[in-house]
């Protein structure tokens, strides 16, 4: 099918009823020897709020990072499980009118995120006993190209739309318990309707 043969009042319809959710507006790879640079040009340039009060705090138990880690290093740990995803709203558009602060938000990957940066720090040790710096110099080193996480960038400016991109890829895979998903509901009924007006400060 071409654009020729769309029907726009079919697909406005649809588009109505389906909700399609924002797609990230810049993707980057980074390897994980090179997180922590990138995380502090983040926060020099763009104020980087890894902990927003939509975020649900630091679940996985050790086991669960350990697990996480032997899985990227063994070829099971898929791309989307490799993805770190943040909103900064002023991305390309200083002046985009939401309701959002001019700041980075940690959308989704918290745990992901905290996981690599712990085993980087020499805090978690893998294979019963490996450190870090026990695979320097080898194929498994971690500054090969193939140890990456997948930043996407999104511009939501939208609290509400925010939240409801959050409640969304939050309520069909990795589980949240019902008090935190209810949480984050009361904090999307208070967000403002997007196109509210937003009062800047200068």
């Amino acid at each position: 099918m071409t654009l020729q043969n769309v029907d726009d009042s079919k697909s406005a319809l649809l588009f109505s009823i389906i909700r399609p959710l924002p797609v990230a507006q810049y993707v980057i790879d980074v390897p994980i020897y090179q997180l922590e640079r990138m995380l502090t040009r983040y926060e020099q340039e763009w104020r980087l709020d890894l902990t927003p009060d939509f975020q649900r705090g630091h679940v996985w138990t050790d086991a669960q990072r350990i697990a996480y880690l032997e899985g990227m290093f063994r070829g099971s740990v898929g791309q989307s499980q490799r993805q770190i995803q943040f909103n900064a709203p002023h991305w390309h558009n200083e002046h985009h009118g939401g309701d959002l602060p001019d700041e980075m938000q940690l959308l989704d990957g918290l745990q992901r995120l905290t996981t690599i940066r712990r085993f980087m720090a020499g805090e978690l040790r893998i294979f019963k006993g490996l450190h870090v710096q026990d695979l320097d110099g080898s194929a498994f080193s971690s500054k090969m190209s193939q140890y990456a996480l997948s930043f996407a960038i999104h511009t939501i400016p939208w609290r509400r739309d925010l939240l409801d991109y959050y409640l969304a890829i939050n309520t069909g895979g990795t589980p949240h318990s019902k008090a935190e998903i209810k949480r984050v509901r009361g904090l999307l009924a208070s967000a403002a309707e997007p196109g509210s007006r937003r009062i800047v400060e200068f």
